[in-house]
């Protein structure tokens, strides 16, 4: 890799030679990924900087970008004023964010984020990457990093049966996505979009 384009050009940029604006998406990624990551020993890659460089890439089903928030923590992204105004709405916009209830495995979208805000994984951050219907069920693509305290990433599926135990139990009732609109915007020019799963 230090032989790649890439690594120069990441290197550039670490040092003052590349502006961040001359850089690929995956480029930005990687950039990104590397100021959210080795915060704590053991856990190389952290959940906020997976998802950040999920974000980056700017592929049509890439989560909202959440590298630039004004936060310290997954669960800082939503804000009180936020949990309130979601007690009794199903939506709620603060910036670039949108933040949508979802009271079932059905209402999840593609490119969704959501935090877990009580349990087992508190204060942690993954991404919808895929939707399908399996033999009549709703099934989720899920991808996140750092689950176990331990920097790996990890893709795996959630239904009815697990989704408030991955979603957070006992937390917010029903749970609380990010939602990237162009990621919606995309999906509805398909025939049948809820049936993308890693590809067309």
């Amino acid at each position: 890799m230090q032989e790649d384009g890439i690594y120069e050009n990441l290197t550039s940029a670490l040092y003052g030679g590349v502006k961040e604006a001359e850089l690929s998406p995956l480029e930005k990624g990687l950039f990104d990924l590397n100021d959210n990551t080795y915060l704590v020993p053991g856990q190389s890659i952290q959940c906020v900087g997976w998802v950040s460089f999920l974000g980056r890439l700017g592929l049509p089903i890439s989560p909202t970008y959440i590298g630039g928030a004004n936060t310290s923590s997954a669960s800082g992204l939503l804000k009180d004023e936020g949990r309130e105004v979601l007690k009794w709405s199903d939506i709620w916009a603060d910036g670039e964010f949108l933040f949508a209830k979802v009271e079932s495995v059905d209402k999840v979208q593609i490119g969704d984020s959501f935090v877990r805000y009580a349990g087992n994984n508190k204060n942690h951050i993954a991404t919808v990457i895929g939707k399908k219907i399996i033999k009549g069920e709703t099934v989720l693509l899920i991808t996140d990093a750092n689950r176990k305290s331990d920097g790996v990433i990890r893709v795996f599926e959630v239904n009815k049966t697990n989704f408030r135990v991955i979603f957070g139990e006992g937390a917010l009732t029903p749970p609380v996505v990010i939602r990237n609109k162009k990621v919606q915007d995309y999906l509805a020019s398909w025939d049948n979009p809820i049936s993308f799963w890693l590809g067309r």
